[in-house]
């Protein structure tokens, strides 16, 4: 979908990409502490984004702002 803003079309892009693998020197696996507060901050997300869990930049700010009050570690 072509979508024009301030004069300018800009092409959206929802392909999915995939991910690469990680070195497993770098994965370091979370404490439940650590997965608790992921799990808080994605059912936020969730509640916010909806069923096609995509979010503005306002939802994404009011997502940010919520896991800083909740002092998580992100």
């Amino acid at each position: 979908m072509n979508t024009v803003v301030g004069g300018a079309t800009v092409k959206e892009n929802d392909e999915q990409i995939g991910y690469g693998e990680v070195d497993k020197k770098v994965v370091q696996e979370a404490t439940p502490e650590e997965q608790e507060e992921t799990d808080q901050i994605y059912q936020y997300f969730l509640k916010l984004a909806g069923e096609d869990q995509e979010v503005d930049w306002m939802e994404l700010k009011e997502i940010l702002d919520h896991a800083m009050k909740a002092g998580c570690a992100i």
